[in-house]
């Protein structure tokens, strides 16, 4: 998996999230329109990951011409 560096983050992760985000440890949870993702601008198919309405956190791609992360 390629590691990119996480900038336009609105929540701080934890160290343990972190780790949980490059193992894959993550919920399926439908779709977002704020949301983290790394460089440069958001890109249809690029890693991005948000929380949950139950706090969760999830990791999908982004979609919707760069304006939304689904998980």
């Amino acid at each position: 998996m390629k590691k990119f560096k996480i900038q336009n983050n609105t929540q701080k992760l934890s160290r343990e999230e972190q780790r949980n985000i490059m193992g894959g440890l993550v919920a399926a949870c439908g779709c977002s329109s704020t949301f983290g993702h790394g460089p440069p601008a958001p890109i249809d198919g690029q890693p991005c990951f948000f929380r949950g309405s139950a706090g969760e956190l999830c990791l999908g791609t982004i979609s919707g011409g760069g304006s939304q992360c689904c998980a």
